[in-house]
């Protein structure tokens, strides 16, 4: 009994190790990781890069996309990041064979108030298109925090800006003469 028991798994590992596989070994990574975004301003913006590596020997086609992960894997004293549509990036990007391409990610925070210092995370996944195989799907972790101050513009009113330049010239205009009336 034994023995048939120490045969079948023999066969088993051998049948393993003979046979080929039907996953595809990992035919692309990507870099970083990990991106950590701090400090942006609600009404602000902020941009990265990452790259995708594709190691074959012909193009691939690469799907991307956000991923809000589960409450369990996002980092301590984070919360998964409340809008994905904040985050633009490609949906699908193609890399030639042995080479690398740099995909840019902008992420807009709206202006209200209530997204002042917040801590956020949230995925980017990239999987290949073909999946004729079993295939690996890689995730980047985004880690984004606020700040306390938002981002408003604040533009001169042009009702000022007319006595302002005026002003300013006039100044301009006295300094020139009375430096050219001293020097005589």
């Amino acid at each position: 009994m034994r023995q048939a028991r120490y045969l079948s798994w023999l066969i088993t590992i051998l049948l393993v190790i003979l046979l080929p596989s039907p996953v595809i070994a990992w035919s692309f990574y990507v870099s970083p990781s990990e991106v950590n975004i701090e400090n942006i301003s609600p009404g602000g913006n902020a941009e990265f890069e990452f790259a995708i590596h594709n190691k074959e020997n012909e193009s691939q086609v690469f799907s991307l996309d956000t991923y809000l992960p589960e409450k369990t894997k996002v980092r301590q004293g984070r919360s998964t990041f409340p809008d994905e549509s904040w985050i633009s990036l490609p949906q699908q990007v193609e890399v030639p064979a042995n080479s690398i391409r740099e995909i840019t990610v902008k992420i807009i925070i709206p202006q209200e108030q209530e997204w002042e210092e917040k801590e956020w995370e949230v995925w980017l996944g990239i999987a290949p298109e073909r999946t004729e195989r079993l295939s690996v799907n890689y995730y980047i972790r985004l880690l984004i925090s606020t700040d306390t101050e938002t981002n408003t513009t604040h533009h001169l009113n042009p009702i000022l800006a007319i006595p302002a330049t005026l002003l300013l010239i006039y100044g301009i205009y006295l300094f020139y003469r009375k430096a050219t009336f001293s020097s005589k």
